[in-house]
């Protein structure tokens, strides 16, 4: 036979593991999903641009004088 001490602690465990995953369904997301950045889009009435970035668009990116982007920057700081 059991010990209802037991059987309590059993059943509480049970419970708060049950709490915890239920919990985790309901704490935010850490940003837009892929299909949400897609309905966004100019192509689906949106108001943003989707651009596939590759090789060639990051070196492009790293090119740029970021310094040329901001009239007056040297000023700035």
């Amino acid at each position: 036979m059991e010990n209802p001490h037991t059987r309590r602690m059993k059943t509480f465990a049970a419970v708060l593991f049950l709490a915890m995953v239920t919990a985790c369904s309901m704490l935010p997301a850490v940003g837009p999903s892929k299909k949400q950045i897609y309905e966004g889009s100019v192509q689906r009435s949106g108001n943003s641009f989707v651009v596939e970035v590759d090789d060639h668009v990051t070196r492009e990116a790293n090119s740029i004088n970021h310094c040329a982007l901001i009239p007056h920057s040297r000023t700035l700081g």
